[in-house]
Order: structure tokens, then C-alpha cells, then sequence
């Protein structure tokens, strides 16, 4: 549930969940701040930035995101399927800790099976064009989906060079909760 929360929390929230939704929160900030920091990841956003600017490493999430999808069973035993599910009945069971704010969200996700979609190219560039609504800059949302189409064998080239780095410091972050 902390993972979820993550980014959907301010810090006073954060202060009065309980300890091991807290200890989530942690790892998911940790997570971010790794993979931001990442020298690959860095080398992606860098590849982005002639067509989507400052918005670069916002595609670079979302890809990473899909490619993580379509990666998958290199990295899980477990299917996709099952994690949404999971994840899903434990957003369910502690939905009290959302706030309010962001519980219509929730709520879609779970309907919507948004999970899942992250492998889907049509849904990747729906994501895209809603995230453009947001953007105060021209980002190029819309070709996003197109270009990494394109150059889908480099980016997935980073992703599996970045993420056995990002399950070696999310586990021995999550050992360093535990001690």
C-alpha cells in the first residue's frame, strides 16, 4: 500500500500512516530517487530530450514502465496477472489510507485493470495524450508511442542493463527496514 501511496502523499499524510504502510513509502521514494539518479536511465532521458525537452524523463518512466511489461517473466515467476490482482485486493483492504483526493483514481485502477495496460501500445498512447493535457510546454506527447516504436531495441537495452541494479537496492534497502 506504501508503494501505492508513494507519490500520492503529502509528508504530514505520510507522518500518520502506520509503520509498515510508512516503511512502503520509503521504498517507493527510494525507488525513485535511485532509478532518477541512474546513469542508464540518465542515458534515456538523454536520448528523449531532442523530442520531448524537459519532459524527457516523464517518457522515460512510462517506457520503462511498458518495457518492465513486456519483460516481465525474465524478472517474475509470478504472472503479471497475478500481481494486479494482488495489488489490487491491497489497495481494497487498506483503502481508508487513501486520500480522499485520489480515491476515484483508485477506484479506476482497479476497474480499468490499469496494471495491465502498461503493455499495451494503445493504452500507452492514451496515457500520453492524458499526460499531455497536463503538460504547461509543448512535450510531444503524441509521438511518444511512435518513437519508442522506433527505437524499441535501444531503450529495452537500458531497461535491462538498469533494472537487476533497481531489485539489487530495493533489496537491500527493504533488509535495512527489516533490521
Amino acid at each position: 500500500m506504501g508503494n501505492f501511496l508513494g507519490d500520492l502523499i503529502k509528508n504530514k499524510e505520510y507522518k500518520a500512516l502506520p509503520e509498515p504502510i510508512r516503511r512502503g513509502v520509503e521504498l517507493h521514494r527510494h525507488i525513485d530517487a535511485f532509478t532518477d539518479s541512474h546513469e542508464v536511465v540518465m542515458s534515456t532521458v538523454d536520448k528523449l530530450e531532442s523530442q520531448h525537452h524537459k519532459y524527457s524523463p516523464v517518457v522515460a518512466d512510462i517506457y520503462y514502465d511498458y518495457l518492465l511489461f513486456i519483460n516481465w517473466e525474465t524478472y517474475a515467476s509470478e504472472s503479471i496477472q497475478d500481481l494486479a490482482d494482488w495489488s489490487y485486493e491491497v489497495i481494497r483492504k487498506y483503502k481508508e489510507f487513501i486520500p480522499e483526493r485520489h480515491s476515484k483514481k483508485a477506484e479506476m485502477m482497479i476497474k480499468h485493470n490499469w496494471l495491465l495496460g502498461y503493455g499495451d501500445l494503445d493504452i500507452l498512447h492514451e496515457t500520453f495524450l492524458r499526460v499531455k493535457k497536463r503538460a504547461r510546454f509543448n512535450s510531444h506527447f503524441e509521438f511518444a508511442t511512435q518513437h519508442l516504436q522506433e527505437r524499441l531495441e535501444d531503450f529495452n537495452k537500458d531497461f535491462n542493463l538498469f533494472f537487476p541494479d533497481l531489485v539489487r537496492t530495493s533489496n537491500e534497502f527493504i533488509k535495512g527496514l527489516e533490521e
